[in-house]
């Protein structure tokens, strides 16, 4: 897993405990009621991160169809609190990093 996909996990991880954090501390008031206004303004950006960063610590990479049946067969199925599934198949990828090359 490169540095990129690492850090958007982090990054994923931290802004949902905040996104938590912050939900709380707004609804059972346990701070002044303006801090807690403005702390509310943050939960949907801090939880938008968060899905962003389980987005890349979930999605996989399979060699076929087959592969990918068996993973999720095999795998996913074995779970039992999992009770259905939605997959996103990527036909071709014209670029997988981040960098952008300035010409």
């Amino acid at each position: 897993m490169n540095s990129y996909l690492k850090s958007w996990i982090r990054i994923g991880s931290i802004s949902g405990l905040l996104g938590l954090c912050f939900y709380f501390l707004a609804v059972f008031h346990l701070i002044p009621y303006e801090i807690s206004r403005l702390i509310a303004f943050f939960i949907g950006p801090l939880l938008v991160i968060a899905f962003l960063g389980l987005y890349n610590l979930i999605k996989v990479r399979v060699a076929n169809n087959r592969a990918l049946a068996d993973l999720m067969k095999n795998q996913f199925g074995k779970i039992s609190s999992i009770t259905s599934t939605k997959t996103t198949i990527v036909l071709e990828t014209l670029k997988e990093t981040s960098d952008i090359k300035i010409i």
